[in-house]
């Protein structure tokens, strides 16, 4: 019964998505709020959308190969522009000077795309994977940064992790609560409300082997002996597993 209200309280989370928040979570009477919807339906561009492309290294790449490349990102469903340092590219042509930011200096370049796609949506990281897939210009490996890609990676961080850390959570649990089940079981079944063969059972027997002449002391000794080193040697590993996975502990020892 209690695994399937557990279970039914976090069906909501199948459907959950991570990622990092904007204004869209404050309340509508918030003033940071107001002006987000603002910029989002009164406005053709809302720069929170805006995708900055950075080339750390332009050494040996000529301005054909930086336009060629600009012309590509352009392409790219639901880009409007692509502002490189040559001017603006819309479609794949050039259509003018630069309209966003954009430089070339010190051996680097970067440019801006701007983008018509809803942020945080479907077609927003359609159109992320779509930038990445384009190849950079002279086989440099360009770089995307802005509200999208950061919560791309920020989503993919916590996701390729997720089961690692629910493991070791599930570990930590099984072994801090495991000392507590087994002698709440043994105190149960020393009362007779437990389960057969457990080891309250096996210690109310020995102890009824305590009365025969000459008395049986051995299988008491035993049972209450065993129980005891069960739990010691959870409790060992628990201790093993704090020390290894405590930030307190690693900080300590650092």
């Amino acid at each position: 019964m209690i695994v399937a209200l557990l279970g039914a309280l976090g069906i909501p989370f199948l459907s959950a998505k991570w990622g990092l928040p904007d204004d869209r979570v404050l309340p509508v009477s918030a003033s940071s709020r107001q002006v987000g919807d603002q910029l989002r339906t009164d406005f053709a561009g809302d720069p929170a959308t805006n995708v900055t492309v950075v080339i750390p290294d332009v050494s040996g790449i000529t301005p054909a190969d930086l336009d060629d490349y600009a012309a590509q990102l352009s392409r790219v469903a639901d880009v409007e522009s692509v502002s490189s340092p040559a001017g603006a590219f819309v479609a794949g042509a050039r259509v003018g000077p630069p309209s966003a930011a954009t430089a070339l200096r010190d051996g680097s370049a970067f440019l801006t795309v701007t983008s018509s796609a809803p942020l945080y949506s479907q077609a927003s990281q359609t159109q992320l994977d779509g930038l990445q897939a384009v190849p950079g210009p002279g086989g440099r490996h360009p770089l995307l940064t802005g509200s999208a890609p950061s919560n791309s990676d920020t989503a993919h961080a916590v996701t390729s992790r997720l089961p690692i850390v629910l493991a070791i959570i599930a570990a930590i649990t099984f072994v801090l609560l495991f000392s507590g089940m087994v002698l709440t079981e043994a105190i149960l079944a020393f009362l007779g409300i437990g389960l057969d063969n457990s080891w309250g059972q096996m210690i109310d027997q020995a102890r009824d082997e305590l009365s025969r002449d000459p008395i049986i002391w051995w299988n008491l000794t035993a049972a209450s002996t065993a129980l005891f080193g069960l739990i010691l040697a959870v409790n060992l590993v628990g201790d093993a597993v704090r020390d290894v996975l405590d930030p307190r502990t690693l900080r300590e020892r650092a």
